[in-house]
């Protein structure tokens, strides 16, 4: 059994790869409609779904990529009630500044 840490840095490195993989077929997706290769944009619109799906999958296998005990260890910084909505407002807008 890989040891936690070894688990997290191969879930990580996994998720890299694949995430620079996507974006490569993405480049593909946008060459292929610009030159009107429809059937192309088709097939790597279905193989980039297929990705997202499988890092989807790849991320929900190790806690550390899970949104929801992120979200519970921010809201655990929170003195008060108001606090709390406070420091979920600004985690998520944090999670929405990084990452659209």
């Amino acid at each position: 059994m890989l040891h936690h840490i070894n688990r997290y840095d191969l879930v990580d490195l996994t998720r890299q790869v694949l995430a620079k993989y996507a974006n490569d077929v993405f480049l593909k997706i946008i060459e292929s409609y610009k030159s009107n290769n429809m059937n192309q944009v088709t097939i790597l619109c279905q193989h980039f779904l297929n990705l997202v799906n499988d890092l989807d999958t790849l991320l929900s296998s190790h806690e550390g990529f899970l949104l929801g005990p992120w979200l519970e260890s921010a809201k655990g910084l929170a003195r008060n009630s108001e606090q709390e909505i406070q420091v979920i407002f600004f985690f998520c807008h944090s999670l929405k500044l990084n990452y659209v």
